[in-house]
């Protein structure tokens, strides 16, 4: 279709005026069969001027119509492609949006158990320390009743040699004055 457009508007300016409707009207034919519209809306255009230049007014406004009919199609089109792309982008940045919220959602949680992890090892730790202090602290009053006990033992053992001491003075003493 685009081919013969070309050689359309190659005719139009040689001023071999029926090739270039033939080939015009051969191009319209394959742009409506592959539905170019683009191209189609491009032929009218030409025809129209074509048959404006040479004064057939009723075909030139029917080709002018059909120009405006695709314009208005290849804008609409264009409208609907823009709309679609914005509508795209705009679920695109929906779902962008529900995916940071998301991974912000996995970072709160992730942050939160390890602040969680942390306080608990940091308890265990405290309660492991706790543990060896008081078994450290029982083993060494443990260790000091039995020192107080020995002590105790050694000053009975003491205080007996005293006793005895005095045991056989006073029975000395006795005996003296006896």
């Amino acid at each position: 279709a685009s081919s013969y457009r070309n050689l359309a508007q190659y005719y139009t300016i040689a001023r071999q005026r029926n090739n270039a409707y033939s080939y015009l009207h051969k191009a319209l034919a394959l742009a409506k069969e592959t539905g170019d519209v683009t191209i189609e809306s491009n032929v009218s255009d030409k025809l129209f001027q074509l048959y404006k230049n040479e004064s057939h007014y009723d075909s030139a406004l029917f080709y002018l119509m059909s120009f405006q009919n695709l314009e208005a199609k290849i804008e609409k089109d264009e409208t609907l492609k823009e709309l679609s792309r914005i509508e795209l982008t705009a679920q695109f940045q929906e779902r962008e949006h529900l995916r940071r919220e998301e991974q912000l959602k996995r970072e709160y949680w992730f942050f939160l158990t390890s602040i969680l992890l942390l306080s608990l090892l940091s308890i265990l730790g405290m309660l492991y320390f706790l543990s060896k202090s008081r078994l450290k602290r029982l083993r060494l009053e443990k260790l000091a009743m039995e020192l107080r006990s020995s002590n105790l033992e050694l000053k009975k053992e003491s205080l007996e040699k005293e006793l005895e001491i005095k045991n056989k003075e006073l029975t000395t003493n006795v005996m003296y004055k006896i």
